[in-house]
Formats: structure tokens, sequence, C-alpha cells
């Protein structure tokens, strides 16, 4: 009671008496954030003679008619679902009547499927967001509409915004089960890929700093606790596997491991064992697996992948030829040079057939068969052959080419045994000054990304 008194009451402390005060809190269950939305609200139509009994009678009424049209009464915990979801529902649809008029309730209706702790607010101006809200409006809605929508919903206490670079959203866990609830299944669905969408073209190529890798893979993990399904219908999503890659890819292979572990379970149960996106969660994982030391592990795995893929593809799909190309970077790694260049040459081949002699992927074999010329003892072939393809590289894609972000990418060119493209001549691109390393050892070829369905990987 007192919180109410004191929050309605900014010029003295009789404007709202404190029986009615009283009254009030009790309809709420003395609950604190219904407590706090209520004063919002009573606060923001002020003007409009909005008090204590007025706000009593309204939600009186929201009360009886949510009790006719929600199903699951005990859906919030506490036994305190009509209460919360009774005051949300006042406070939503007054800060849908502000402007922009009708866009709040469809922005916090995508923010309830993220991180109630922390949504960059970058997720909510995505493009992949304001198509889905221009679609939901019928009609056009930009990103500084969307901020005020934003700022509606902080107006009526209903979200709140960190400052800072990079703010973060943050919403209460009780409003976004609230707002779930009353959200048809389809509906629900297409709010989730909305925001794996948003999130994939969020996700930075490069995580830093590693905080918003952080965060992403925290958005993530809030969307598959409220509607797994929907990240797996009708296909696999690919923040699915971009939150197991950014794990890996940040030092934390162990974890990166359990991921795909985990992921391919689900996929395997839900796609079946020969769909495209279960081999890719094992591809992932004997990716991993590598990096974790296991190279025996890595191997068997690989090989039984590139096995089926023959079998469900076939040879000359891309993701066939990813599995080859990461099975003779295994043969470095063993020692097996000699091996590993032969290999490289039949998968250099079989791009050139099929993709070209430009087309990035082909590039990428090209500089790893060139590296491997170097550790087999041909450096001045080496370093001749490298600088060829840094000058294609340059040619086709230009010296700051990007990787695509969360997709995935070609093999870098590298260093190793005191050559490669540091002692070419010219600028080296983007693409070939990435340089990963391994302790103690000198740095292999990039083991390529694996496939995504849809995506031609080399």
């Amino acid at each position: 009671m007192r919180y109410l008194t004191h929050k309605l009451a900014p010029d003295g402390p009789d404007n709202q008496p404190p029986a009615e005060a009283s009254e009030l809190a009790n309809d709420l269950g003395r609950l604190p954030l219904a407590l706090a939305q209520a004063a919002a609200y009573i606060r923001d139509r002020a003007d409009e003679g909005m008090d204590c009994p007025r706000y009593r009678l309204q939600l009186a009424d929201q009360r009886r008619r949510l009790a006719e049209s929600l199903p699951e009464p005990d859906s919030l915990p506490d036994d305190h679902h009509d209460t919360v979801t009774a005051s949300l529902t006042l406070s939503v649809h007054h800060a849908d009547q502000l402007r922009p008029k009708g866009l709040a309730r469809p922005v916090l209706e995508l923010a309830s499927v993220l991180d109630p702790n922390g949504i960059p607010a970058a997720v909510l101006t995505a493009p992949a967001t304001l198509a889905y809200l221009s679609q939901r409006t019928n009609r056009p809605v930009d990103e500084h509409q969307t901020n005020d929508a934003l700022s509606a919903l902080r107006r009526l206490n209903l979200t709140s915004r960190t400052t800072g670079p990079d703010p973060l959203i943050r919403v209460h866990a009780l409003v976004q089960r609230a707002i779930r609830d009353q959200l048809p299944p389809e509906h629900l669905d297409r709010l989730t890929r909305t925001a794996a969408d948003a999130l994939i073209e969020l996700w930075p190529p490069v995580e830093n700093p590693p905080t918003i890798g952080q965060v992403l893979r925290a958005n993530t993990a809030t969307l598959r606790r409220c509607n797994e399904a929907a990240l797996l219908n009708p296909d696999a999503h690919e923040v699915l596997y971009q939150a197991g890659r950014s794990l890996g890819e940040t030092g934390q292979v162990t974890a990166a491991i359990h991921h795909f572990q985990q992921l391919h379970n689900t996929v395997h149960h839900s796609l079946g064992a020969d769909h495209p996106h279960t081999l890719s969660t094992r591809h992932n994982l004997a990716r991993w697996r590598f990096e974790a030391g296991d190279l025996a592990g890595a191997v068997a795995a690989f090989q039984q992948v590139l096995d089926d893929y023959m079998r469900v593809f076939g040879a000359d799909h891309p993701h066939t030829l990813t599995a080859r190309h990461n099975l003779a970077i295994l043969r470095v790694e063993a020692g097996d040079v000699t091996g590993a260049v032969a290999a490289f040459q039949q998968v250099l081949d079989d791009h050139m057939r099929i993709f070209g002699a430009d087309h990035p992927h082909t590039l990428g074999v090209r500089g790893n068969l060139a590296y491997l010329r170097g550790e087999a003892g041909d450096v001045t072939g080496a370093v001749a052959a490298i600088q060829q393809v840094l000058d294609d590289d340059m040619r086709v894609l230009g010296a700051d080419h990007p990787t695509h972000p969360g997709g995935p990418r070609r093999p870098g060119l590298l260093a190793g045994s005191g050559w490669g493209p540091s002692r070419c001549r010219g600028r080296t691109p983007a693409t070939a000054r990435r340089l990963p390393a391994r302790s103690g050892r000198r740095p292999p070829a990039h083991l390529g990304h694996p496939p995504q369905l849809g995506q031609v990987v080399g």
C-alpha cells in the first residue's frame, strides 16, 4: 500500500486516499510486478481521470473476460496468473494506443520469447524483426518506430533498458510468460523463427567483445526453452548451429561438444537419421572432437559422416566434398603429408569440375594444397602457388571480403614452417590472415566449417 501511495502521489500524499490504494493493493495480491504496472498505468492516464477506484473496476472487468478466454489459468506459478495477466493486459493495451499505435504489443510479443535478463536492442530492430512487424501491422515499420514502441513499453513499466553503446532490453519473466500464454501456437511459432532470424542477422563473424556471444547464446537458449519445436520445423534453424560454433570458437570446446551432442540427439529424434541437418550435427561434432585433440575419434566420425553423405547425397554434393576435405586435413594432422597431398588434389580436381576455378571454395582448396607443398619440402613452389591464390583471391573477392556471419566458411590460407602468406608479395586478403594455432604445434590447414543445408561449402 505504501508503494502505491508513494508512486501515485508525486505532488503530495493526499492525491490517492490510503484506503483506496490499500484496496487496490489487495486486489493485486500485493505482487510487486502487478503493483508496478498498475502504478505506471494510473500515472500515465491521470489526466483522463484515472485513479484507484476506476482502475479496480477495469481490473475486475479484465479478469472476468480473461477467465472466459484463457484455457490455462495455472500456467504461471504461485496462483498469480489472473492478477498478473489482468494488470498486464490493461498496461499493454494502453501502450498499444500510444504512438506508434498498434506496435507496442507486437514488439513485446517478440521480446517474450527471448532472454528476460537481456535482449540486445539491435535484435528488436534487425531486418527480420522489421519485416515481421511491417507484415503484422500492415504498414512499413522502421527502426525509429520500433524504438518509439519500446519507449512506450518502458513508460508503462513493461520493459527496461540498459545504458551504453550496446543496450539491452529487459522484460520480467512473468510478463513474458503471461504474454506467451495468450498467443495461438502458430503465432508463437512464427515469433520464434523471427527471433531466431534476427539473432543470426546480428551475430558477428568475430565476437569482440566476447560478451556479445554470451548474450546471443543466452537468447538462443531461451528460444529453445520456450519453443524448440518451432526451431526444428520445417528444418533445424541455423541459430542452433551458430550457438554451438560460438562456444567452440571462443575456446569453450568441451561445451561445444556437449552442445552438438545434445543437438544431434534432438535433431535425430525430430528429423530422422538421414536428414541433412542430422548429418550436419554429426559433422559439427566430429569437428569439435578434433579441436579437443581427439584425432582418432574425429577421423572415425568424419569417415562415418562421409560414408553417409556419399549414400544420401552422392559424390559431387558440397557436403560430401567438405567431409573429404576435412578428412584430408586430418591426414596432415596424423603426419601423412603425402597422402594428404593426394587427397587434396582429388578434392581440388572435383571442385574445379563442379564449381570452376574462381569459386571461393575452389580457391580455399588451392590454398591448402599450396600449404601442403611447403610441408612436403617444396617451399619455393608453395610460395609461388600461394601467391597465385592470393592474386586470384584479390581479383575475385576483393581485399576485405567478409565471411558470411554464422554460415560455413571456406578454409583460410595458413602460414607454417616459416613460410606462407607473410612471405608473399602484395596485400594479403582478410581470408588469408586467419592463422589459428594449437598449443605446441604448427598451425594446420584450417578445418572447414561443417555444412548447413542450402549452403555450399568447400
